[in-house]
C-alpha cells in the first residue's frame, strides 16, 4: 500500500469527517511478537493510538516491573518527521528507557494558532478516504517502536508493562491503559527439549535392562 501523504501546512482544522469535533475516544494499540523469551533476549513491539474526535494534551505514562530490562539499550523510536525521500516517516528520534518507567508526548500539531480556539493535538487526519487519525497509520514505522533487551538475571514468570494514556476530550479527561505482558522462561523450559530427550534414553535403557538381563541369565544357566 502506497503511503499517504501527509500535508500538515496545509490544513485549516485537524480533522474534517462527521462529527470530528465532538467529544473523542482512544485507545493505544500494541502488535508484539514473541512473548516467551529466555533471559537476555530482546522484547519488541509497536504500538499505535486508534480512535477519533476531539482530544488533546496527550500523555503516555509507563510503568515496568521492576529490574527486568537492560537500561544501556533499551529504547523506543517514535517522533514524526521526513524520510530521505521527503515523505513523512515515523521514529526519527530514538528515547532510552528506563527500567522503573517512562513517559511518552506524542507529536502536538497546533491550529488556531493565536485565537481563543487554538489546540495542539496529535490526533490529525491521515486519510482523505476514512476518518483515520495519523497515530494509527504506519509511516515506515509504527508511531512507537519498542526494543528492550531483558537482563540476562531476570526472574522467570510473567512480567508487564502498563501503559496510561491520558487526554481530555473536549468535555473531560479521559484515562485509557494498555498491558503488555511478557513471559520468561525457567531453567526447565530453557532446556525442555535436552531434558525431555534425556528422560526418554534412560526410560529406554531401563526397558532394555528390565528386558534382556532375565533373558541373557536364561541362556547362561541354559549353556553353563
Amino acid at each position: 500500500m502506497e503511503r499517504p501523504k501527509i500535508n500538515l501546512k496545509e490544513r485549516i482544522s485537524p480533522r474534517s469527517f462527521p462529527n470530528c469535533d465532538k467529544p473523542g475516544c482512544y485507545s493505544i494499540a500494541t502488535r508484539v511478537g514473541e512473548t516467551i523469551l529466555n533471559p537476555g533476549d530482546t522484547l519488541k513491539f509497536e504500538q499505535f493510538i486508534t480512535g477519533y474526535g476531539d482530544a488533546r494534551n496527550v500523555k503516555i505514562q509507563c510503568y515496568i516491573s521492576s529490574n527486568v530490562f537492560d537500561n544501556a539499550g533499551a529504547h523506543v523510536l517514535l517522533g514524526l518527521g521526513s524520510s530521505a525521500t521527503g515523505k513523512a516517516e515515523w521514529g526519527v528520534e530514538r528515547m532510552n528507557v528506563e527500567d522503573d518507567g517512562f513517559r511518552l508526548s506524542p507529536n502536538q500539531f497546533v491550529f488556531y494558532q493565536g485565537t481563543d480556539k487554538e489546540i495542539a493535538t496529535p490526533f490529525v487526519d491521515g486519510s482523505e478516504m476514512i476518518n483515520s487519525v495519523i497515530p494509527e497509520i504506519r509511516l515506515g514505522k509504527a508511531p512507537f517502536t519498542y526494543s528492550l533487551p531483558t537482563k540476562k538475571t531476570i526472574k522467570s514468570g510473567t512480567h508487564y508493562i502498563d501503559f496510561y494514556m491520558t487526554y481530555f476530550n473536549g468535555r473531560e479527561w479521559i484515562v485509557s491503559k494498555e498491558r503488555v505482558d511478557f513471559k520468561i522462561r525457567n531453567l526447565f523450559e530453557r532446556h525442555n527439549q535436552f531434558i525431555t530427550w534425556t528422560a526418554i534414553t534412560a526410560s529406554v535403557l531401563a526397558i532394555v535392562r528390565l528386558a534382556l538381563v532375565p533373558v541373557a541369565v536364561w541362556i547362561y544357566e541354559l549353556f553353563k
